[in-house]
């Protein structure tokens, strides 16, 4: 059986060509220039999908001079020839998921990369038993976006020399990372990072060295407490952790938009009277918690700026009378579902759309 391959016009440059290739395990493999050697020129995008084991020929991708898009799914190796891409020089965007199986691995050698020095998004995803060479982000200076999501990734490191100067969005989510301290010291300029779903326990001033950063997405981790937070960030989600107040370096955050800590183990009482600093705050998640009473210290500066508030599934027995009096942005709250049988919120307040869920 061979492989087929069709071709459609690029969707971002119609004039040049898109070429989709779907091969099986046992497809007879050439060298893309043997069937397209009059095209091959004007091919922009080439997207390979298989569904097994696959072998790429050293000269698969011979004299795609022009080729700025490669997309590779499902087609299981062991590793790539030195050779394979020593024609994509102008590659702009490299996507490979599904490269291994559970029962296989997979390396990435730095010399495999060298030729893709132009590279600006970089995509590793869904597979298993992932080896990344620790000169990755000098093989690709020009990198701007940088996907190692769902790998099983038990530790991500570089050689301290190597640093990505214009390496913004960074997505480690999914592995079974521990720390990013190192690796984050190689990123200055990221502006979003994403290391959900990870095995993190403490970020200690890992961020101090990520001045630009604006987005923090730590969900599902098993983070009690955070150093020191760039002010430039606006956008946290730290959901699914272990935190038993919002941490002070959160809080004081003064551009702060928006702020997940949901599914935390978040309490009243004692010294936990956090003032969050921002006047910014539109959306504030603090469902799944164990708050008694709706923590009025936390509105003080967002009160009038506040749009969503998510206070369901805490131990809110009563609430206070004319509290969110001033929400007058507020457009939806979702308090405990036995929110109605607690006291009346006053008349201003009682125009906003509430939920009332379980």
């Amino acid at each position: 059986m061979f492989g087929i391959c069709k071709c459609a016009p690029d969707p971002v440059q119609p004039t040049a060509k898109l070429l989709l290739c779907d091969y099986s395990s046992n497809s007879s493999v050439s060298p893309i220039e043997t069937n397209y050697n009059n095209q091959v020129a004007n091919i922009r995008s080439l997207f390979i999908t298989c569904d097994g084991h696959f072998r790429f020929p050293d000269a698969y991708f011979k004299s795609l001079t022009a080729l700025h898009h490669l997309r590779i799914v499902g087609c299981h190796t062991s590793h790539f020839s030195v050779k394979l891409f020593e024609d994509l020089s102008a590659l702009r965007t490299l996507e490979i998921a599904e490269i291994s199986t559970s029962n296989g691995s997979f390396e990435m050698t730095e010399d495999v990369l060298m030729p893709l020095a132009r590279l600006e998004k970089f995509s590793l995803t869904r597979s298993h038993q992932i080896d990344l060479p620790q000169r990755l982000l000098c093989s690709l200076p020009h990198l701007q976006v940088l996907n190692l999501s769902s790998n099983g990734l038990p530790s991500l490191r570089r050689e301290e020399s190597c640093v990505a100067q214009q390496l913004l969005i960074v997505d480690l989510s999914r592995n079974q990372l521990t720390s990013i301290e190192q690796f984050l010291r190689g990123i200055p300029a990221i502006r979003q990072i994403s290391v959900a779903h990870n095995s993190i326990a403490h970020f200690a001033d890992s961020l101090s060295s990520t001045p630009f950063l604006q987005q923090l997405d730590a969900e599902n981790n098993r983070i009690e407490s955070l150093g020191t937070i760039p002010d430039t960030v606006v956008h946290v989600n730290l959901a699914g952790n272990l935190l038993k107040m919002i941490p002070d370096t959160v809080a004081a955050l003064p551009q702060l938009v928006a702020l997940n800590v949901s599914r935390n183990e978040i309490e009243n009482g004692g010294d936990n009277l956090t003032v969050i600093a921002s006047a910014e705050l539109e959306m504030l998640d603090a469902s799944y918690n164990k708050l008694s009473r709706i923590p009025t210290e936390w509105l003080e500066k967002f009160e009038k700026r506040i749009a969503h508030l998510h206070l369901e599934h805490n131990r809110i027995e009563q609430i206070t009378d004319g509290v969110l009096r001033n929400a007058t942005n507020l457009q939806t709250v979702s308090f405990p579902k036995n929110w109605s049988k607690i006291q009346k919120l006053d008349q201003e307040t009682e125009k906003f759309e509430f939920s009332a869920l379980k």
